[in-house]
Order: C-alpha cells, then sequence, then structure tokens
C-alpha cells in the first residue's frame, strides 16, 4: 500500500514536469501596428547675439537678417602708406572684439540662397568736404564660420578692392545654402597669416581726418 502510494506520487510529479516542461515553450504570437508622425515646420527668429565678437553694436534680430557688421579704424596712417583697420573694444554683452567681420541669419527655411553688398560712400575730410582720392582699401575673407550650422551648407566670402565709393558682393550663398547662422571673418586678432583689412593711402592725399560710411545690405537670392 506504501508501495503504491509512492508509484503514484512520482507519476504526478513526473506528469506535472512534463506539463511545465510543455507550457514554457508556449509563446504568444506577436502583433504589430504603425502610426503616423507628421511635423510642419516654420520659419525661425534669431534674438541671441553674434556667433563672432565682430561689432558693438546692438545685434539685429529676425528670420533673416544682417546680425551684425564690423566697423573699420585706420589710425595715424601715413602718406603713401598702408596700415590695417584696429580691433578693439566690446560687444553689446561685454566681450572683447577680437575679430572683424559681418553675419547673417538665414532662418526663413526656403533654401533661397542671399547675397550681401558692401556699399562704400566716399571718404570725407572732417570740417573741409574734400573727398580722399587714390586710395585703395581691401576686405578679405579669412574664413567663413558657424558655431550652430552645418558645415556642409557653408555660403561663401568673397575678398574686395575698393579704390574709391561703390558698392560689391562680399558674402553669398547659393540656393540651399547658407541656411542658418554664418560668419564672414575679414581677419582676427590672432591672426598673423594675412594683412587684414587694409588701407593705402596716395602721398597726394591732404592729411586730417577722413570720415564715411559702409552700408551692409541682405538680399533675397544670390547674385
Amino acid at each position: 500500500m506504501k508501495k503504491r502510494d509512492r508509484n503514484t506520487y512520482c507519476g504526478l510529479l513526473i506528469g506535472l514536469c512534463l506539463l511545465m516542461s510543455v507550457n514554457s515553450t508556449v509563446s504568444l504570437a506577436e502583433t504589430k501596428g504603425k502610426s503616423d508622425l507628421e511635423i510642419t515646420l516654420t520659419a525661425g527668429e534669431d534674438e541671441a547675439v553674434t556667433e563672432e565678437n565682430i561689432t558693438s553694436v546692438l545685434p539685429n534680430k529676425g528670420s533673416f537678417v544682417i546680425k551684425g557688421a564690423s566697423s573699420f579704424s585706420f589710425s595715424q596712417v601715413k602718406l603713401g602708406a598702408e596700415k590695417n583697420s584696429l580691433i578693439s573694444g566690446k560687444t553689446a554683452d561685454g566681450k572683447q572684439i577680437d575679430a572683424l567681420g559681418v553675419e547673417v541669419v538665414d532662418l526663413r527655411g526656403t533654401g533661397g540662397g542671399w547675397s550681401v553688398k558692401a556699399k562704400l560712400s566716399p571718404l570725407i575730410l572732417k570740417g573741409e568736404g574734400r573727398e580722399l582720392k587714390g586710395f585703395k582699401l581691401t576686405v578679405p575673407t579669412l574664413e567663413v564660420t558657424t558655431k550652430s550650422s552645418s558645415m556642409g551648407n557653408m555660403p561663401e566670402g568673397h575678398k574686395v578692392e575698393f579704390e574709391g565709393a561703390g558698392e560689391k558682393v562680399i558674402f553669398s550663398a547659393a540656393k540651399n545654402k547658407g541656411m542658418g547662422k554664418y560668419t564672414n571673418i575679414f581677419t582676427r586678432k590672432i591672426s598673423s597669416q594675412d594683412k587684414g583689412v587694409l588701407l593705402e593711402v596716395p602721398i597726394t592725399a591732404k592729411k586730417g581726418a577722413y570720415g564715411g560710411k559702409m552700408t551692409w545690405t541682405l538680399i533675397d537670392g544670390p547674385l
């Protein structure tokens, strides 16, 4: 009687083990589903400071603007000589200006491209109205930089030379280029690889303090 009970117990135990083994191989069938993802992008608007420390003027705001542009200052230029523009002063947020350049923001999202024109007015002797003749102003491109946009989307900087008043394209982006924030660096304070923004004056000029204006214009589309 006791032997039969043991056999019955062992049989039940083996049956349970087999049942557990069978159950462990069973899995639920997988089910799959799909959902849609829709995105609508609109133009952005930049309100930050310039990416490079190039100007003391408060930066422009907007989706398609010249964010900032450097002023040029030539101190104590001797007749018949050449002189680099000074790099000095502080930005609107108190940082040391360490480069000269022009920065463009294009957050329209159109890929239409753009151009920047630099227009130099006549250089006039203060107090007399006499125009400086025979000078040459060279604005090079040292590099084009970005701290927030694609390096594969780069616009192009252009070296320009003025021999009197005039207007020239100094920065441009072909279609599907220049989308984001980019700076055309003319020269840096730490650079010794170039002559920077350079003014050459003739020996025939009248000495004194001259003044003029450089007007920067951002145009929709490449030129």
